[in-house]
């Protein structure tokens, strides 16, 4: 393996596994096809800055391009379940909070009548 050849994989390192796996060695004979034999011992800055933002786009587009959309449309569903459960809890620790701060009284109130903390 030539350094030139060592330093395209290291650029290509950037893209994800699965693409790696099944593109990497027909990226790599095209970029050695199109350079200078003998000659060139580093990639072309053109070269490397087309292979890193290629390697950007690849992996936005894995996270939020259609391919991504059943995944998201996941997140969001859990978060909506789990939204009114944040609020409730939320609600009623700081209801404790401010019994707690207020004195015995209320907190004897509260515990004869728990549901007056939701109003």
């Amino acid at each position: 393996m030539s350094s030139l050849e060592a330093r395209y994989r290291r650029l290509l390192a950037w893209y994800p596994h699965d693409h790696r796996t099944r593109h990497e060695e027909d990226m790599i004979g095209v970029l050695l096809a199109g350079s200078r034999p003998g000659r060139q011992t580093r990639p072309h800055v053109a070269d490397t800055a087309d292979l890193l933002a290629g390697a950007v786009r690849m992996h936005y587009r894995r996270a939020f391009g259609a391919v991504s959309a059943p995944a998201w449309r996941d997140a969001v569903a859990v978060g909506m379940a789990l939204w009114p459960l944040l609020i409730l809890t939320n609600t009623l620790a700081r209801q404790v909070l401010s019994l707690a701060q207020s004195g015995p009284g209320l907190l004897n109130y509260w515990m004869q009548e728990p549901w007056s903390l939701l109003r």
